[in-house]
């Protein structure tokens, strides 16, 4: 019997098997090199600059020495950094298909075939046809139009949102050498009642001449009175016996205005890259059934559809499980039997933003708060019992955009009925 598993790897044996030429291509920075192998014959390598007129050149060499019918040939890509999207957007807009191979694999299969750690671009291309001839290879959720947009924006937003965590790091540090008892009153450095007084009074001394009105002034702005007073009473008295270095003051009251300058700024940017997620998801179908489950923000909406891309492109939802890295393995030998863990293959974005997305549902729905109980039951840590929920949702997902229909907690009873 065969298992879904290995009828996929026939699949792809057999899809491979109907094309005339396979193209192996090793990306690089400035320039690939190609080579490229039919059933009677294998070229000797070549290489082509990453620009237009070395696409230009591979384009030609494919129609004048193979085949004018792109259905005849399928392309492998090992990917390097971001190099492979501008080559693969060619490759789609002239209808060639293309293939991924895990650079890791092509690393182990070069070791196997030569008994020998040694890699160089110009061998590569030969190990990356064997790899899909063999049928090694993933297909992958090529983004165009509107899943390209939400792509870049969360990829935007999450790259805004390290350097924010980045700029409170810093500040921390500082305050640690020169106020190190403003941490101990405020329970975190991003509350906007501490960065005000910060950004007028940043020095032990300059609080304390500001006396008791000013400070509540500034804490109290948006803030609960009686909090306030609370606060503005420990401050001034962890001013006056404050430990911190006072050599420097200057270039620290300099540091600490412009970090907390450019922390505003970062969550300003990243408040317009979430207003503009909302409205690229106001005019796609998916994200307004999408909606329909409560407790999913528009950001992890637009993180599910961005990465994930054409969901009706997939086969199944194991497909989708397995890009996000949630599909399980263990390491087993022998009488050793291995514990199980996620891949973590996918994208790190995707999985946090169904984490979230988890956490949320729990505290939203009885009957998924039921599950995930069962499974913290089942002597589960809390953190592993989240993962079911997070498969949960992306097979919700997938099956709310395959049959155009919105959540339904009872679907599976009015099904029944």
């Amino acid at each position: 019997m065969i298992n879904k598993k290995n009828q996929k790897y026939l699949k792809r044996l057999q899809y491979v098997q109907k094309k005339k030429f396979i193209i192996g291509i090793d990306i690089g920075s400035k320039f690939h090199y190609v080579q490229v192998q039919s059933s009677d014959f294998i070229s000797i390598p070549f290489r082509i600059n990453n620009n237009f007129d070395g696409f230009t050149k591979l384009s030609n060499y494919i129609q004048n020495n193979l085949t004018t019918n792109p259905d005849e040939v399928i392309i492998g890509l090992e990917p390097t950094g971001p190099y492979w999207e501008v080559l693969a957007n060619y490759l789609d807009k002239h209808n060639y298909e293309w293939v991924f191979v895990n650079p890791l694999h092509t690393k182990r299969y070069e070791s196997i075939m030569h008994n020998s750690p040694l890699k160089s671009d110009k061998n590569d291309p030969s190990l990356i046809i064997a790899l899909v001839k063999n049928g090694h290879y993933l297909t992958h959720p090529y983004r165009k139009g509107k899943y390209r947009e939400l792509f870049n924006l969360v990829r935007i937003r999450s790259q805004l949102v390290v350097n924010r965590v980045q700029l409170y790091n810093q500040l921390h540090s500082v305050l640690s050498s020169y106020f190190p008892e403003l941490l101990q009153v405020f329970s975190s450095i991003r509350l906007k009642s501490l960065q005000r007084v910060l950004i007028k009074y940043p020095t032990p001394d300059s609080i304390e001449k500001a006396g008791y009105e000013k400070i509540f002034k500034e804490i109290s702005k948006n803030t609960n009175k009686e909090w306030s007073n609370k606060k503005t009473k420990q401050l001034l008295q962890v001013s006056k016996k404050s430990i911190g270095i006072s050599d420097g003051i200057e270039s620290y009251k300099w540091q600490v205005r412009n970090l907390i300058i450019n922390i505003n700024s970062l969550s300003q940017q990243i408040q317009e890259i979430e207003i503009h997620i909302s409205e690229e998801l106001n005019t796609m179908r998916e994200a307004e059934l999408l909606r329909t489950i409560k407790g999913i923000s528009d950001y992890s909406i637009g993180v599910i559809l961005g990465y994930l891309g054409d969901i009706t492109r997939y086969s199944s939802v194991y497909d989708i499980i397995k890009y996000a890295g949630l599909n399980l393995y263990e390491k087993s030998s022998g009488k050793r039997q291995g514990q199980k863990h996620i891949s973590k293959r996918g994208s790190g974005i995707l999985r946090q933003a169904l984490y979230m997305a988890a956490l949320n549902l729990i505290h939203t729905y009885p009957h998924i708060k039921e599950m995930y109980k069962r499974y913290v039951k089942n002597k589960r840590s809390k953190v592993k019992s989240i993962i079911p929920i997070m498969c949960y949702i992306l097979k919700v997902v997938y099956a709310m955009i395959k049959n155009d229909r919105g959540y339904e907690i009872d679907y599976r009873e009015k099904k029944v009925a």
